[in-house]
């Protein structure tokens, strides 16, 4: 690798002057101030002629007056296209060229239009029509050009697939025009300008005010003149689409207008490209260079400055008589801020005091290795300063080459390293010591890196395994682990990796006899530079395999007595009198609930004491201090959150010779369990008698029934007296409980009971008869539960039985009713379709006749009373669809719900309403963002469309209407929002109510439409209301509906 350069360095990197391409000579500025003056009040005057003389000649012949506008629009556009394409090498500025490249094919289109012009009768068959959507067609082709164009400024060209899709769309619209006859039509003799052709011209006007917005956004790479002209221009193209929006006749005074604003255009877009590409070609063919130019300089500047702020030396040698070139500041501050260059030194004389170049063996000379190499190179070499102080430097040489490719120059960057050099013999001789230090230490030392092999050990280390050195170096650490114990050791190590060294963590170590030791072990972990990417790990180790197992035996001896003590929920303790100590087992602190942390003392414990028990554990204690042996108690004993336990207490003491206690000892147990279940034995029995006081004085009647044929009763609640039997009645074995079971039943209730008890059921209900012991029957409800062995045989039946008769006899006047009232929904269902289908019948008729006397009639008066029988016909008619549908509501009594997004519902709502909304200038805001699930009928439409319609209606002409769709918990709340005359307090409650109509008189409806949508929601499970708008005028009216 090496640089290419032609010229010296000082060229790379000192600047010159550079001309700004805006600035003007201001030698001239006078006489071209007045020389421009003069030719623009000669254009300005000549234009005035121009354009009084196309009037005049328009009042002639406004065809003549067409044709010349629109050549002189041709010429100009043309002469575009031909610059634009013949200077494409040389412009930056992308945007002349794509709309020289647009302007041909709309040249085209412009042709066929002037040829096609009223009058002009190049095109036989058509009208006006013909030259109006070749004028619509080419003005979509223009303004789309001028808005797309900006968007590919600073982006490369294809100007194949340009031309091809230019080519593709004008031959779309020609043969649409005059082969496919689809496009809109936009001019109608007689009448004048259709609604499409005045819509295009205000969508085309939009576009070119858009193109302007994109061509400010990119003026900086554009001549302020041409910026400026462009612009105009473009608003002149809006102004005259706009005045194309007014004529009725082809030659009328609007299209005059537009035609002279649409010649003014093209003159400024003349003046913008043709004349300033002609003209002025520096500024618009060749500014990106002149820009190009100057970002150089700046970037030489910036290279310059940023060669002299490097901090290590740099010079350039001339390899031809090793003189200094260029040398940044560091390399001049070398000595003595000597400047090389300014003194004509070489190479030799700064860097070495010499007056020869380096040549000897031990000495060679770095430039000519280059040389001959002709590639970079890196030495160690020696510098001396201007006392002859020596230092060593590491040098970096890159080669500069000619066009030839010889080596012309050598870019030298050095730096001292002296400091380096001698801290590295400093670490090599602490390594040195290091590596004896860890060689002959006691402790067992091992290094191994990420990838898990081991790269040092010392003699220790060889002693603990077994292994040597030359065995165990760049080998798996793995080998050195027992099978039983390397999963759980290599996490360790994964560990060391992942930077978390060890603290005394105990690793079994595998020897090469195939014994294991236990060793305890503290690591490091070597870092790189950056401090996070660990190098390797340091691990020191020591063996305690013989202590470990002392521990372990002690261990063991001690967890098999904590076991016992935990299994029989046993404590042991010891008080030392003499040394006032107490010692507890772990077993005594959980029993007490304590901190095993906790420093005990009598005090604390007496503290805990239940206060009731306190003055017998007072004696207990002291009957203990009196050495008569031992001596037990039991007292309850308070946690800190309130709860009690009971303890056992059991205690001896240990006496001198002369009867004084010097250490008291002894045992606790937990029988809270025990306690607690004498009681809950005590309440369980007391519970049972109120529980057999309840059920006798209940309706439910509880059984026992075996698993044997019949279903002998084991036991039958008192209150089966509510049947007239006594429980001597089935328990004494004298009735079965089949005996009972009313006859009918008797066989169906059998045969649920095996399908139940086969099935592996544990539990069921049923109802069926019984006969009382008086003879009457009553209907009963039977919750029965079964139950099993151990092997899952069913040993009995256990259940409760309630009267239910009453409730029987109600539900079968019940069910009378439903099916009576059944039956009055389907006549009032059958009676709703036959009104409607008569009603509707001669509605149709009357609507039928009514239009075509409207057709036939000419008679105003006549025709004004037929349009009134039509009007209400209709009315009519929308009455008895609106009764009808509301009537098939009331009687709905499967309604089937899906989720749905009803945001989506209701945009689909709005859509149908758009032509109503356009033709009252209506604007509808949906406010409503993302997806609003809920479940709801096909019929929830129905809602939207008239909760819309209603706002439509009662809406003001050009006014606003507001959507929205609110979360209220567990429904969506949707809001319809008007800005019309709104409802009264008065009328709120009525508009809702079916027949009830509030607001405009003026207004058509059936008022229905509401009272339909209440009973939809309702349907729905929602509700309806209405409120003031809180912007101050219309009303606000709500539905709910649930949720997903």
């Amino acid at each position: 690798m090496g640089v290419q350069m032609t010229g010296t360095p000082d060229r790379m990197l000192n600047t010159g002057a550079t001309m700004d391409p805006d600035t003007d000579n201001s030698d001239n500025n006078e006489q071209n101030t007045v020389t421009g003056g003069y030719i623009k009040f000669i254009e300005v005057m000549l234009g005035v002629a121009i354009l009084l003389g196309l009037y005049m000649i328009s009042i002639y012949s406004y065809l003549l007056f067409h044709s010349l506008v629109e050549v002189f629009g041709i010429i100009v556009i043309v002469s575009i296209s031909i610059i634009a394409w013949h200077s494409r090498r040389f412009i930056g500025n992308n945007y002349f060229i794509f709309i020289g490249v647009g302007y041909l094919f709309i040249a085209v289109m412009t042709l066929l239009h002037t040829l096609a012009y009223k009058g002009m009768g190049v095109f036989t068959g058509y009208d006006a029509n013909l030259p109006t959507q070749l004028w619509i067609a080419t003005r979509y082709l223009e303004s789309v050009t001028f808005l797309i164009a900006p968007l590919f400024i600073g982006r490369k060209l294809k100007m194949n697939i340009i031309f091809s899709g230019y080519a593709i769309v004008t031959g779309i619209l020609i043969a649409s025009i005059f082969y496919w006859n689809i496009f809109p039509d936009c001019f109608i003799e007689g009448v004048g300008l259709t609604a499409f052709k005045k819509i295009s011209e205000y969508v085309i006007s939009l576009i070119l005010l858009s193109s302007i917005y994109l061509l400010l956004q990119k003026r900086s790479n554009f001549d302020k003149e041409v910026l400026y002209l462009l612009i105009v221009a473009l608003m002149l193209n809006v102004f005259a689409e706009l005045a194309f929006t007014f004529y009725i006749s082809v030659y009328g005074f609007s299209n005059l207008v537009g035609h002279f604003l649409r010649l003014i255009s093209f003159y400024l877009i003349y003046k913008a490209i043709i004349e300033k590409a002609l003209t002025k070609p520096y500024d618009l063919l060749f500014r990106s260079i002149k820009k190009s130019e100057m970002s150089l300089q700046r970037s030489n500047d910036f290279v310059h400055s940023i060669i002299n702020s490097i901090g290590d030396p740099i010079i350039v040698i001339d390899t031809s008589n090793y003189k200094i070139l260029l040398a940044n500041e560091a390399a001049q501050n070398i000595n003595d801020c000597v400047n090389p260059v300014g003194k004509s030194m070489s190479c030799y004389e700064f860097s070495h005091l010499r007056d020869t170049p380096c040549s000897s063996h031990d000495y060679s000379c770095p430039l000519r290795h280059v040389v001959n190499a002709k590639k970079p190179h890196r030495f160690i070499h020696t510098h001396y300063d201007r006392e002859g102080n020596e230092s060593v430097v590491d040098i970096v040489a890159t080669p500069v080459f000619d066009d030839n490719g010889d080596v012309i120059q050598v870019i030298e960057s050095s730096r001292d390293i002296t400091e380096i050099m001698k801290t590295e013999k400093a670490l090599r001789e602490t390594h040195d010591y290091l590596e004896k230090l860890i060689d002959y230490t006691n402790a067992p030392f091992i290094v191994w890196n990420p990838e898990f092999k081991i790269t040092r050990i010392n003699h220790a280390f060889e002693h603990l395994t077994g292994y040597t050195s030359s065995e165990l170096v760049y080998k798996k650490l793995d080998m050195l682990f027992p099978d039983s114990s390397m999963q759980e050791t290599l996490s360790e190590i994964d560990r060391t990796i992942s930077g978390e060294p060890w603290e005394s963590v105990e690793i079994p170590i595998l020897r090469k006899d195939g014994t294991i030791r236990l060793t305890l072990w503290n690591s490091a972990n070597l870092y790189d530079e950056d401090g996070t990417t660990v190098l390797a790990i340091i691990a020191q180790g020591i063996d305690i395999t013989e202590r470990k197992q002392a521990e372990d035996a002690l261990r063991e001896s001690e967890r098999r007595l904590i076991r016992a003590q935990e299994i029989a929920h046993v404590g042991d303790w010891e008080y030392d009198i003499e040394a006032d100590t107490i010692r507890w087992s772990d077993e005594v602190y959980r029993i007490y609930g304590i901190d095993t942390a906790t420093e005990m003392t009598y005090e604390i414990l007496r503290e805990r004491i239940h206060p009731d028990d306190r003055v017998y554990h007072d004696k207990y204690t002291e009957k203990l201090m009196g050495c008569k042996g031992r001596e037990s108690f039991e007292y309850r004993f308070m946690y800190p959150d309130g709860t009690i336990r009971h303890v056992y207490g059991s205690g001896e003491a240990i006496c001198d010779s002369t009867d004084k206690v010097v250490r008291l000892y002894g045992i606790v147990m937990d029988i809270t369990g025990r306690k607690l279940a004498e009681m809950s034995l005590q309440v369980a029995l007391e519970k049972r008698k109120e529980l057999e006081l309840i059920v006798n004085r209940s309706a439910v009647i509880v059984f026992l029934w075996k698993a044997e044929e019949g279903w002998p009763v084991e036991f039958v609640s008192k209150n089966i007296e509510q049947f007239g039997y006594t429980q001597q009645d089935f328990m004494g074995g004298r009735i079965p409980y089949a005996d009972i079971i009313h006859s009918d039943d008797l066989e169906l209730v059998g045969d649920e009971v095996s399908i139940y008890s086969e099935q592996g059921t544990d539990e069921y209900s049923q109802e069926y008869r019984i006969i009382t012991k008086s003879g009457d029957v009553r209907w009963t409800e039977d919750h029965t539960w079964i139950r099993r062995d151990p092997d899952g045989n069913i040993t009995h039946y256990q259940g409760i039985v309630v009267d239910v008769t009453e409730r029987k006899q109600a539900e079968e006047k019940l069910k009378t009713y439903a099916e009576d009232l059944k039956h009055s929904n389907e006549l009032k269902d059958m009676f709703t379709d036959i009104l409607r289908h008569d009603l509707l019948n001669p509605a149709g008729l009357v609507k039928g006749f009514t239009e075509v006397l409207i057709e036939r009639e000419n008679d105003g008066d006549k025709l004004h009373a037929l349009q009134k029988i039509e009007q209400n016909n209709k009315k009519l008619i929308d009455l008895i669809e609106s009764a009808a549908k509301f009537a098939k509501l009331e009687s709905t009594d499967e309604f089937e719900f899906n989720v749905k997004d009803i945001g989506t519902i209701f945009k689909d709502v709005v859509e149908d309403f758009a032509p109503i909304l356009y033709e009252k200038q209506i604007t509808l805001d949906f406010v409503a963002e993302g997806e609003h699930l809920a479940n709801v009928n096909p019929m929830i439409e129905e809602v939207f469309a008239n909760l819309l319609s209603n706002a439509i209606k009662y809406g003001s002409n050009e006014s606003r209407i507001i959507v929205d769709i609110l979360d209220s918990g567990e429904k969506w709340k949707v809001t319809v929002t008007d800005f019309g005359e709104g409802i009264s307090d008065d009328d709120k409650p009525n508009v809702f109510t079916r027949f009830k109509r509030v607001g405009k008189g003026n207004v058509k409806g059936t008022g229905l439409g509401l009272a339909i949508v209440k009973k939809i929601v309702e349907l729905h499970g929602g509700k309806v209301g209405v409120e003031d708008n809180p912007a101050g005028q219309g009303s606000v009216f709500w539905v709910t509906v649930r949720k997903r």
